[in-house]
């Protein structure tokens, strides 16, 4: 009985480069990228280095509920390209 040959092509080495999983799921990506703006005004905001806004609570309310939306937006969106690319292998 032979074991089970591992394939250490190009192919192998192309599925781990993070520009190859972002032109594989570029809806994802852009999910992610609002996301990573949203949680960066979010974090300005709560320290007070967000400038011209003075800091409240209703609005640090709002801006946490928007972050968590768009971070469930994204959960969703990597498991769904995950899920649909794993369907057409």
């Amino acid at each position: 009985m032979s074991l089970p040959q591992v394939e250490s092509g190009e192919d192998s080495k192309r599925a781990m480069d993070p520009p190859t999983v972002v032109y594989r799921h570029p809806y994802a990506t852009m999910v992610t990228a609002v996301f990573l703006f949203s949680l960066l005004i979010t974090v300005l905001y709560f320290f007070g280095l967000y400038p011209g806004i003075p800091k409240n609570r209703p609005q640090l309310d709002s801006f946490l509920t928007i972050t968590v939306v768009l971070f469930v937006a994204t959960a969703v969106s990597w498991i769904t390209a995950i899920i649909l690319k794993s369907d057409t292998l």
